[in-house]
């Protein structure tokens, strides 16, 4: 669990970056469907937003998939080639989230808005596709992952732009469900997050009524005494802000002095519905998860 993974509880492409030394295989004769060969479906003005909100969230649940077997790659205690055979797999159903979004075909109210988020999947699958390709080769350098990185930022700005007339359609066929207790005074923050996988819940962070708050290593799934991030919290609920001050940060069993890691993360609340929550920092990391029931 690396110090600015757990501080910026990031769900981090970046980690893709790393794979390279594993040699990430992709077969010569596979290739990703092209946008020519989608075959798009008309979707109705009032089922587009629910649609595109759906799409969205597979494609969040798909990058935490991948970024958990991308760390687990850089374990030598595991088993690297096994790992990177799913981790293959994985990042073909990226793709295929990303696809997903092609075979949308707009009513003319989300035209634009539809051609914004198209140009966000673009930037990702640039991203990951080119680094695939470079991890193949064992060719990942500073400079790729730097390039990785800038074209998923843009890809983050694009789709931020994109889905804001979007969800702000879908809010408004959801007006109970989204006034909620957490838009009057953030006590719907209070309680276990994470997200649900194939061997049970994982928990990733803990919110308290008392306005602290308890990160855990997902990905790994250390103890506690291991690896944990503590803090405060406060929400804005006006600007939807979300605050998170740290106060101890341990890693591998050692509490790292506070100069190590930043004093603190501001976050958009993006998406708050139904138990699922979209977080979303100053440079466009994205962090998606749900509570526990």
């Amino acid at each position: 669990m690396k110090a600015k993974t757990l501080v910026s509880l990031a769900i981090p492409m970046m980690l893709l970056g790393g794979c390279g030394a594993d040699k990430v295989e992709k077969k010569a004769d596979t290739k990703v469907e092209s946008k020519e060969e989608i075959v798009k479906i008309k979707v109705s003005k009032e089922e587009y937003p629910k649609r595109m909100m759906d799409l969205d969230y597979t494609f969040e649940y798909r990058i935490s998939e991948m970024t958990e077997l991308a760390v687990k790659s850089q374990d030598r205690n595991n088993d690297v080639h096994k790992v990177n055979k799913e981790l293959e797999e994985t990042v073909k159903d990226v793709l295929k989230s990303l696809d997903a979004f092609y075979t949308v075909e707009p009513p003319k109210e989300f035209e634009e808005a539809h051609k914004t988020v198209l140009k966000a999947v673009d930037c990702y699958k640039e991203a990951i596709e080119t680094n695939t390709k470079l991890a193949k080769t064992n060719s990942v350098t500073k400079e790729s992952r730097q390039k990785m990185k800038e074209t998923m930022s843009k890809g983050n700005d694009y789709l931020k732009k994109g889905f804001e007339p979007i969800k702000k359609a879908y809010a408004e066929t959801q007006p109970k469900k989204l006034e909620t207790v957490f838009l009057q005074d953030s006590k719907e923050l209070v309680g276990v997050w994470g997200k649900n996988t194939t061997n049970g819940f994982s928990k990733t962070m803990e919110f308290k009524e008392d306005g602290t708050y308890t990160v855990y290593d997902d990905t790994n799934h250390t103890s506690y005494e291991q690896n944990h991030l503590n803090g405060t919290w406060s929400c804005d609920v006006a600007t939807k802000k979300l605050n998170m001050t740290f106060t101890e940060y341990v890693k591998d069993g050692e509490k790292l002095d506070k100069s190590e890691v930043n004093d603190s993360v501001v976050y958009t609340v993006m998406h708050f519905l139904d138990g699922k929550m979209n977080l979303q920092d100053d440079k466009g990391t994205r962090v998606e998860v749900e509570k526990k029931k």
